[in-house]
C-alpha cells in the first residue's frame, strides 16, 4: 500500500477502484456490451452499487457515459 501511495497519492483500494472504472470506462464506449454485462466483467455482485460507484467517478450514469462518449457510428 505505502508503494501506491507513493507513486499514486493514492491508497491500494482507491488506485484499484480508478483503475476499474477506467476499465468500465472503455467498454462502455468500445463495445456493445450491456451495462449488466460490464458490470458483470468488473466482478460487480450488485449492479446497483456499480452504477453508485460509476456515477462517483464519472459525474454521469453508465447510459449517461456510454451516449455522451461513444465515437459516432458510420
Amino acid at each position: 500500500n505505502s508503494v501506491v501511495v507513493r507513486h499514486t497519492g493514492l491508497c491500494l483500494f482507491d488506485y484499484g477502484m480508478q483503475y476499474c472504472m477506467d476499465y468500465a470506462r472503455q467498454l462502455l464506449t468500445t463495445t456493445d456490451l450491456t451495462v449488466q454485462q460490464i458490470a458483470a466483467e468488473l466482478n460487480f455482485t450488485n449492479r446497483t452499487h456499480f452504477y453508485k460507484l460509476f456515477a462517483e467517478h464519472t459525474g454521469m450514469t453508465p447510459r449517461q457515459y456510454r451516449l455522451k462518449n461513444r465515437p459516432e457510428q458510420p
